[in-house]
């Protein structure tokens, strides 16, 4: 059996470049996934 836990899905926000990450990292204008 396989199950989903709804508290790990999270929406996708896209950011342009130069956004920093959510723990405030700046990684510039590279594209990262």
């Amino acid at each position: 059996m396989f199950g989903v836990k709804d508290s790990l899905i999270k929406g996708f926000v896209e950011q342009p470049p130069g956004t920093p990450t959510p723990d405030g990292r700046r990684i510039g204008d590279r594209t990262w996934s």
